[in-house]
């Protein structure tokens, strides 16, 4: 079960790899997930086992008055997981973005549906 108000790490059950938002550098001992606009998301090897790995970190938050549905703020640099333009198409990116406006958040709510003991 999801707790809102809680940190998680997504970690994809097929490759291991966990969904990272990309810096564009990484200064060890610090993994930069970048605060600009439509910044990359992206597999990547697990490092949230490291304080610095913020940016492998997620804040998820219940929408309020819909079953869940959450928002994902990435901990480093406080952008959510949104998809772009709220697309329906293939291949649209998923990227970090600012919190938009009232009435134009559905591109960053996300269903969680639980599948035995993982989500998908």
């Amino acid at each position: 079960m999801i707790e809102p108000n809680h940190i998680y790490t997504l970690l994809n059950s097929a490759s291991g790899t966990v969904l990272d938002l990309d810096g564009g550098m990484n200064l060890f001992p610090f993994y930069l997930g970048s605060p600009a606009k439509g910044s990359v998301c992206q597999g990547w090897q697990n490092l949230s086992y490291k304080a610095e790995a913020f940016n492998q970190q997620w804040f998820i938050t219940a929408v309020q008055g819909k079953n869940d549905i959450f928002t994902l703020r990435n901990l480093r640099s406080g952008t959510y997981l949104d998809l772009s333009n709220g697309s329906s198409t293939n291949d649209t990116r998923v990227q970090g973005y600012t919190k938009p406006a009232p009435g134009n958040e559905k591109n960053q709510q996300w269903k969680l549906i639980p599948e035995g003991q993982e989500y998908r």
